[in-house]
């Protein structure tokens, strides 16, 4: 550790296993680098795991499955009680409602500069949803944008260049107080690589939470044309339910799409990198809200290629027909006919995964990551010290 504290940094995130999978090295990079860190999340079964990062906690709920007033301004107070108990020096929030939970609180309390992390924006920004509930909640999330993030000491940290525009294009925040950082990262060197060897059958393989937004239907859509086209492959499904969501996949919708063979059910896995580095391809046809999901990363780093959308986020990580193949989202057709193209062509499987690779290490290693998330915080520390001197 270094021997300067740099501040006290306070760190909002709402559950256990994101801050795992997608975080943790990163906040063990900022206090190894002198920053005072403070956790307040949500723990429920990853509780000793995230303990034993040694990062000091704070448990706090913050209810991702309904959105009330009540609950909403329960969990506001709860997060000013937190900032004036632990007196930080800078907020980082991570997460669209912990942005502005956390945003919403700093008009009770003291009001130290604060990072807001959208790693995407979610179903309430993704597109074709209107429900009355998804309207109110998008509604709710820009006025908080406009009134509450676009302040001088407020800054903004996005994932890919789309949210960035649609920040800036709608006035929620200022150009000098936004900064991109492509993912969360991975470290490329330790992760398992594919060893190609013959195999008759091409092996895809999908990971991901288990929402329709995911792109499930069109992934057992697509598989069941080429089930009938008697392409020879084995498409692998991994993942998690999230029950906080309205739209998750029903375990039985899985487990009978596995008894008529057209996916293999593995359930969820603790060993995903090694699971990739065995799979011959990666799909992914997502039409969420992306940042930059970092399973796509995991998949270049395991020397991969992967089948996704041209959706936000997804389309910052594969080149079309250069290290993977883009299909349009919600189309069964096109992703069935990109996944034949995978199995007819095998020849190309290594080549672009050797090429995905390569982009994982130039692009998005785990320490590229950390690096500039240092720098902005660095930055937003000394922005502070300036104006209060």
């Amino acid at each position: 550790m270094g021997n300067t504290v740099k501040g006290r940094l306070l760190v909002f995130e709402s559950e256990d296993f994101g801050f795992l999978n997608h975080r943790k090295d990163i906040l063990l990079a900022f206090k190894n680098a002198g920053y005072d860190v403070i956790l307040a999340i949500n723990m429920s079964d990853k509780k000793r795991e995230v303990e034993n990062t040694g990062i000091p906690t704070i448990q706090v709920n913050l209810e991702r499955s309904h959105l009330s007033v009540f609950t909403f301004f329960h969990k506001v107070f709860e997060y000013a009680r937190i900032i004036k108990r632990t007196r930080p020096d800078i907020i980082f929030a991570v997460g669209l409602r912990p942005a502005v939970t956390a945003a919403t609180a700093q008009c009770f309390r003291r009001r130290p500069p604060s990072l807001y992390a959208f790693g995407g924006l979610g179903d309430a920004f993704s597109g074709s949803n209107n429900s009355i509930r998804l309207t109110l909640i998008r509604q709710c999330f820009e006025a908080s944008f406009k009134f509450l993030i676009n302040r001088p000491s407020r800054y903004c940290l996005f994932q890919n260049q789309e949210n960035l525009r649609l920040f800036l294009e709608r006035g929620w925040s200022k150009k000098e107080n936004c900064f991109v950082i492509q993912g969360v990262g991975v470290d490329v060197e330790s992760s398992p690589q594919r060893q190609w060897s013959g195999r008759d059958e091409v092996r895809f393989i999908f990971v991901g939470r288990l929402v329709w937004e995911k792109g499930i239907r069109h992934l057992f859509e697509a598989c069941k044309i080429l089930k009938q086209k008697h392409v020879n492959f084995e498409c692998q499904v991994v993942g998690i339910f999230d029950k906080a969501k309205s739209s998750t996949v029903p375990l039985e919708y899985i487990e009978q799409h596995a008894k008529e063979g057209t996916i293999r059910w593995l359930g969820p896995r603790s060993d995903v990198p090694s699971l990739l580095s065995q799979a011959d391809c990666f799909v992914f046809p997502s039409f969420y809200g992306e940042g930059v999901p970092k399973v796509l990363l995991e998949a270049c780093a395991a020397g991969i290629p992967s089948i996704t959308t041209n959706n936000i986020g997804c389309k910052d990580v594969i080149d079309h027909e250069v290290d993977g193949w883009i299909v349009p989202p919600r189309d069964s057709e096109a992703l069935a006919a990109a996944m034949e193209r995978a199995v007819r062509n095998r020849e190309l499987l290594q080549p672009f995964g050797n090429n995905a690779r390569i982009k994982a290490r130039e692009r998005f290693t785990l320490g590229q990551v950390i690096a500039g998330h240092l720098e902005i915080l660095d930055h937003i520390r000394d922005a502070s010290r300036r104006t209060t001197t």
